[in-house]
C-alpha cells in the first residue's frame, strides 16, 4: 500500500479518531469524581451564603467543609409526608438501580432523582399550570432540607429549602432561608440559572436579594402569597418583591417556583409537621444552679401548660 493513498489516509484518520475519542472519555471518566466534588463543595457554599455566613466567616472557620460540618444539618425528607427518611431514599434509590452507599445525606442527587423519569424516585407532574407552576414535568420524591444550629448545636437558627423552576432560558435553581419561625424569610440566592445578565440575571443582585430579608411566605390561611410583582413593591409590604426591570419572564417564574416549593406539593408538609410538633423554635428557661445557668428545653409543649408551672413567662 503506497504511504500517500487515499486508503492508507483514511485508516490513518479514523485510528486517530479512536485514540482520541479513547483519551478524551478517559480524562471525562477519571475527572467525574472530582467535578462531583467541586460541584458539591460550590452548593455548599451557596448554602452557607444563604444562611448568613459571610467570606469572612468562612475563613475564620477555616473554609467551606469545616463551617458547613460544623453548623449545618442536613436531612431527607419525603416531601409527600414531611419526615425524615434516608432509609427510604435508601431503598427507592437502590430499586432505580443508583446505589447511594452509606453516606445517603451526601450522596443523594435530587436533580439527578427528577431528571431520571423513574417513577420509584420522582413522580411525573400533569402538563397543568395549577398544577405544576413552576415548569418542572417531573418532581424528586425526596428532598433535601438544611438546619442552621447556633454555635453551641443547641438550638435551630435557620431553615433552608432549595427551590428550582423555568426561567426564560432554563432551569433556576437555588436555596430560600426561613427563620425558625418557618414563615419569615431570612435570605435567598441562585446557584445556577442562564438568564440574561442586566435583565433576569439581576437575581444575582446583592440588592435585590435583600430586598426578600423579613419578607413573609405565608397568608393567613397558610397559602403562600410571597411574590415577584410588576414594578415596586408597597413600602408596608410583607409579600411583595419588587420585580426584576425588563425581566417579567424571570419575575414570574421566581413566584411560581417559590409558590410550589412551599405548597403542599413541595415543603408544605414538612412545614406544617414542624409547626404542629412545636419544633420550629424552643424555649429556654434559664435556671440558676449556683453560678452556672441551666436551659430547659420546652419544645413541643403548650404555652398555657407552662404558664401553670409558675409565672414564666412565655414570648
Amino acid at each position: 500500500m503506497e504511504k500517500d493513498s487515499i486508503s492508507n489516509t483514511f485508516i490513518v484518520s479514523i485510528v486517530l479518531c479512536l485514540v482520541c475519542s479513547f483519551l478524551v472519555s478517559a480524562v471525562a471518566v477519571s475527572l467525574r469524581p472530582y467535578q462531583q466534588s467541586n460541584l458539591e463543595g460550590f452548593k455548599k457554599s451557596k448554602v452557607l451564603e444563604v444562611a448568613g455566613f459571610s467570606e469572612e466567616d468562612i475563613k475564620n472557620a477555616g473554609g467551606v467543609a469545616e463551617l458547613y460540618g460544623k453548623r449545618i444539618e442536613a436531612k431527607i425528607i419525603n416531601l409527600e409526608t414531611g419526615e425524615d427518611d434516608v432509609e427510604g431514599v435508601k431503598a427507592a434509590m437502590k430499586e432505580a438501580k443508583k446505589e447511594l452507599g452509606d453516606n445517603a445525606l451526601e450522596t443523594y442527587d435530587q436533580i439527578w432523582a427528577a431528571k431520571s423519569k423513574n417513577t420509584k424516585v420522582a413522580n411525573q407532574l400533569p402538563a397543568d399550570k395549577k398544577i405544576d407552576p413552576a415548569g418542572l414535568k417531573w418532581r424528586e420524591k425526596y428532598s433535601h432540607v438544611y438546619i442552621v444550629r447556633s454555635e453551641d448545636g443547641k438550638s435551630i437558627e435557620k431553615f433552608i429549602f432549595p427551590i428550582r423552576g423555568n426561567g426564560l432560558w432554563g432551569t433556576m435553581m437555588g436555596f430560600v432561608s426561613l427563620k425558625p419561625d418557618l414563615q419569615s424569610v431570612d435570605g435567598l440566592t441562585y446557584y445556577a440559572h442562564k438568564e440574561t445578565p442586566g435583565l433576569g440575571g439581576e437575581v444575582d443582585r446583592p440588592s435585590w436579594k435583600e430586598l426578600w430579608k423579613g419578607k413573609l411566605v405565608f397568608g393567613e390561611s397558610n397559602d403562600v402569597k410571597l411574590e415577584v410583582i410588576k414594578g415596586t413593591a408597597k413600602p408596608d409590604s410583607k409579600y411583595e418583591i419588587d420585580g426584576l426591570s425588563g425581566a417579567t419572564i424571570t419575575s414570574n417564574g421566581v413566584t411560581a417556583m417559590v409558590k410550589y416549593w412551599f405548597g403542599k406539593d413541595g415543603f408544605g408538609p414538612f412545614i406544617d409537621k414542624q409547626k404542629s410538633n412545636g419544633k420550629q423554635s424552643s424555649l429556654s428557661v434559664p435556671e440558676r444552679n449556683g453560678n452556672k445557668e441551666v436551659s430547659m428545653d420546652f419544645r413541643g409543649v403548650s404555652a398555657s401548660m407552662l404558664l401553670t408551672c409558675g409565672g414564666i413567662n412565655v414570648q
